[in-house]
């Protein structure tokens, strides 16, 4: 075998293994060589130059070092880790196939070893990680042929030696899987009993490529550049640096065949006038009449228009086409079409063309990020495709903010210079700025009225426009930050980011807030950067107003371990501070809601403090909100009464003080302290007010708390009041108060048709939450089960109730632990399961004495007492409701403990008259459908009437709070 090598120890060993070796390394001895042999640093960038030139000579790399990412686009390529002659004989065997087609053909479709992609047959496209690629390429080109274990972990892992390992079998598994129809039963990738791999491949036909365009995503321009150039027509074509003006421009001149001038440097009339003359072999006139110069071509193309040394209105001929190229307009009167930067998928395909000609690799998953941070500019993409091919995409990106990778400094810099004082004022206040800002902010920022700065940037095309106003191109941004201009302004854009998120979030609350949050989220890079900044000056009340703004963001644009680390951030700075201390401990308390109830409440009783010595009232008052309902979640309805006692704090937000009475009304009545349809009045008149103040918030919190006991007072109005809510969450920014508004209108559907529409209710809630706080979908799967209950489908009731209940032991969450042993008591006397339902409600008792919650408790006894009626026991079944304090009760439980007493005294033969009327009365003050049902039931009881107590307990009639009245109805009739 005839062999070549760079260095003369490698001309040795070739010899010494018996081959004929020579040193000339010239493109005619390369051509007829069999292999050559490389050891100098520069080999892969030799082998590079090789294969681009068309050379596919073999070629063993001698090397002890890693090699490049691309070197399955450089076979047929094999290492020799170490230099020996038997070791290079191996080398030898393993070089005898070449690299495969770009394209290889497999079992379950075509593998793109250039892109490092699988197209199957059905259509789905699979990306191949490097590793896979690299391995099928490999086998690829040894098609038909045993590969052993040891070549591949030298060849293709990079191995220094074969050592015993199972990363060649598991990569094998996970390539299968991609390339094989059936990876139980591969046919193209096998296994060969201790032997190695084998691959049935062949190549792809490869359909010849289209020319690629001299312009990638451009057509629609070069088209309308097209139609506005007839003769006599003069436009200029202006646009920002790097947006490709020229290159558009002579892609046009190209298919007129077009006169090209750039001028350039062209600072006075005569130079500019004396180069276009001279472009056509013509003199200038003496008076600097252009039309004798102009008229000597069709078309012309004039670059360099930056300062415009010849006026547009000169620049015109009746028979020629003229196309001005320019970063800045020209004066009235001149048509322009402004080139815009590349749609997002072009300029991807642009870089990661040119990254791949370049001989590196990317995913357009990778450059899309830098991408963005170049703004879509043709000639800034361009130029960066070595410096991803060198650094990779996220290095570069990173990169390009402090360093001038691209080289486009000197044509920033010109900019620069030709805008006045205010411009660069201007463009040094506005780098500040990591997106979007309006005139409002730059005069904040500022401090002066900028207009005539902006002007100036808009008129050289250094501003972009944006959803939310305008911003600076990425390059024009990074420049002014490294020429320090944006540091005198970074105090005022701090400052102002903060004002402006402060309100921002204020105005979450309120009617508009829609278009509040969509600002916030549109200023979410200039929250984190003035954040950044205020951390590291120590600015506390700042740090906090901003951490919140943010906070609110990433509630719906990020995940909860993005805000726990925000908040970890935040408070070790934010308790240097009094008031804002307490704002950033309130916000944290938020991450603590749904997971650690006790340090929430920790939490909140220390932001009370701060905000009680600051006077701060309207935190004070909140704080304690927010730590009432905490508690009564948890604790229970009596811990929460304390608190809101000493809630309303003078001073505090109207909004804020009716969310306190509101809660004071809500807790009353689950303590049985207060009538339900009072209750109700005075909710709805507080509903109506915050909405009267545009307090849409928290008027959604209150009209979530209504909901439910309009089921009992008047049913119709809680499916028209549900329906309302859910409107108006639709237009909040929040999608955490519409999952609540979709449960509460799944609470209001009773019938059989409404069991559907609360479903699909709850499966609309179930994904918001999933998506932005996963925990409560656990109260969703909750409302699913009390659905279920109510609609008698009581096997899928019971196993999401058992769900939410393992859930809340898990946790040690004793209020929702409660809330599901009740329900599935209920649900195992309704049922006849008397064992299972008595064991629930004793689990109810215990738990409500853990919470300390005598009204929990209650009812747990209730159901206690409930299933010692079923089971017979009428006499344990009395006293245990005799132990129980009435005034413990809402006016539905309270009818439910004399229904109880009432029955329980029959079953014993002393039927009590006074406790007849009492249950008989409890029944007429029931109010709604809720009420006509009960005393529908006692009747009936009363005359002997089984047919219709037959009708309740069997399904066969239906009414809100069925399950309560299904109860009742057995009791009775056990009476009959």
């Amino acid at each position: 075998m005839e062999l070549l090598a760079d260095l003369p120890e490698l001309v040795d060993l070739a010899r010494e293994a018996g081959h004929d070796a020579d040193a000339r390394l010239d493109r005619q001895t390369l051509a007829a060589a069999d292999a050559v042999l490389l050891g100098a640093d520069d080999a892969w960038d030799r082998v590079r130059g090789w294969r681009t030139g068309g050379l596919r000579v073999p070629v063993v790399v001698v090397t002890r070092t890693e090699p490049p990412s691309d070197r399955v686009r450089l076979e047929p390529v094999v290492l020799l880790r170490e230099a020996s002659a038997t070791a290079l004989d191996r080398c030898l065997q393993a070089l005898e196939a070449g690299r495969p087609d770009g394209v290889v053909q497999l079992a379950a479709g075509k593998a793109d070893l250039d892109r490092s992609l699988l197209r199957r047959a059905d259509g789905e496209v699979i990306e191949l990680s490097a590793l896979e690629t690299r391995l099928l390429g490999y086998l690829a080109a040894r098609t038909g042929r045993i590969v052993e274990r040891e070549e591949l972990q030298t060849q293709v892992w990079d191995h220094r030696k074969a050592v015993p390992t199972r990363a060649v079998d598991m990569a094998v598994s996970r390539l299968r899987k991609k390339i094989e129809t059936d990876p139980r039963t591969p046919a193209c990738l096998l296994t060969v009993r201790n032997g190695g791999y084998r691959l049935l491949a062949g190549a792809a036909p490869v359909a010849a490529a289209p020319p690629a365009p001299s312009l990638v995503g451009r057509d629609a321009s070069l088209a309308t550049l097209a139609s506005a150039l007839i003769p006599g027509a003069v436009v200029a074509l202006v646009g920002p640096p790097g947006v490709g003006k020229s290159s558009l421009a002579r892609a046009w001149g190209a298919t007129v065949r077009a006169v090209e001038v750039d001028l350039t440097g062209a600072s006075d009339p005569e130079g500019a006038i004396g180069r276009l003359a001279a472009a056509v072999g013509a003199k200038p006139g003496e008076d600097g009449d252009l039309g004798h110069v102009l008229g000597r071509a069709e078309a012309w193309v004039i670059d360099g228009l930056d300062d415009w040394p010849v006026p547009a209105a000169r620049l015109t001929h009746p028979n020629a086409r003229i196309l001005l190229v320019s970063t800045r307009a020209p004066a009235p009167g001149t048509r322009v079409i402004a080139l815009a930067p590349l749609e997002p998928d072009d300029a991807i395909s642009l870089l990661l063309r040119r990254v791949t000609e370049a001989g590196g690799m990317a995913s357009a998953d990778e450059l899309g990020p830098l991408v963005d941070e170049l703004d879509r500019l043709p000639l800034a993409l361009e130029l960066a495709a070595p410096a991803v091919v060198a650094l990779g995409a996220e290095a570069t990106r990173l990169a390009l903010r402090s360093d001038d990778l691209l080289g486009l400094d000197g044509s920033l810099r010109a900019a620069w210079e030709r805008l006045g004082e205010e411009g660069r004022t201007a463009w040094g206040a506005l780098a500040t700025f990591e997106g979007a800002f309006i005139v409002a902010d730059a005069r904040a920022v500022l401090g002066a009225d900028p207009l005539r700065g902006w002007l100036e940037l808009a008129r050289h095309q250094l501003l972009a426009p944006a959803a939310q106003g305008h911003r600076l191109l990425g390059i024009v941004r990074a420049f002014a930050r490294r020429q320090g201009a944006d540091r005198p302004y970074l105090d005022a854009h701090r400052g102002h980011v903060a004002r402006r998120a402060r309100a921002l979030v204020e105005g979450l609350t309120r009617t508009d807030g829609a278009r509040a949050f969509t600002v916030l989220v549109a200023w979410r890079s200039d929250l984190e950067a003035a954040l950044r900044r205020a951390l590291e000056h120590g600015e506390a009340e700042h740090a906090v107003t901003l951490a919140a703004g943010l906070d609110r963001v990433l509630r719906n644009h990020g995940t909860s371990a993005e805000r726990q680390t925000l908040w970890e951030r935040v408070v070790p700075v934010a308790s240097r501070a009094t008031e804002p201390h307490a704002r950033a401990l309130f916000e944290q308390a938020g991450q603590w809601l749904n997971r650690d109830h006790a340090r929430a409440v920790e939490v909140l009783e220390r932001v009370r403090e701060l905000a009680h010595a600051a006077g701060a009232a309207e935190l004070e008052s909140r704080a304690r909100l927010v730590a009432a309902d905490i508690e009564r979640r948890t604790r229970g309805s009596r811990y929460a009464l304390d608190l809101l006692a000493s809630a309303a704090v003078p001073g505090a937000e109207r909004a804020t003080l009716h969310r306190i009475e509101a809660a004071r009304h809500h807790v009353g009545d689950l303590l049985g302290t207060a009538s339900i349809v009072d209750t109700v009045r005075a909710m709805e008149g507080i509903f109506e007010e915050l909405l009267l103040d545009g307090e849409v918030w928290d008027a959604m919190v209150v009209g979530n708390d209504i909901a439910p006991r309009l089921r009992v007072t008047h049913f119709e109005r809680a499916t028209v009041h549900a329906e309302r809510l859910l409107a108006l969450a639709r237009t909040l920014p929040d999608p955490r108060m519409l999952g609540q508004a979709l449960i509460t209108y799944a609470m209001s559907q009773w019938d059989a048709p409404g069991v559907a529409r609360a479903e699909a209710a709850l499966d609309e809630a179930d994904a918001l939450f999933a998506a932005v706080e996963p925990v409560r979908t656990l109260q969703v799967a909750h409302t699913r089960s009390l659905v279920l209950l109510q609609a008698g489908r009581a096997d899928e009731a019971r196993a999401g109730l058992e769900r939410t209940l393992a859930w809340a032991m898990q946790r040690d969450y004793l209020a929702i632990q409660a809330d599901a042993r009740l329900y599935l008591a209920s649900l195992e006397l309704d049922v006849g399961n008397l064992p299972a339902g008595l064991e629930h409600a004793v689990g109810a008792v215990d738990v409500s004495r853990r919470l300390g919650d005598p009204h929990f408790e209650a009812h747990a006894q209730l159901d206690v007492a409930l299933a010692e009626l079923f089971a017979g026991r009428a006499r344990p079944a009395r006293e245990t409701l005799q132990g129980i304090d009435p005034a413990l009760f809402t006016a539905t439980s309270r009818h439910a403990w004399a229904t109880r007493s009432a029955v329980a005294s029959r079953l014993l033969g002393e039927v009590d008259p006074a406790a007849e009327e009492r249950c008989w009365s409890l029944a007429h003050e029931q109010p709604g459908r809720f009420g006509e049902a009960l005393v529908e039931v006692i009747a009936a009881a009363r005359s002997g009437d089984l047919a219709t107590l037959d009708a309740w307990t069997s399904g066969r009639r239906v009414a809100p709070y069925v399950l309560e009245i299904r109860l009742a109805a057995r009791a009775w009739k056990m009476t009959i």
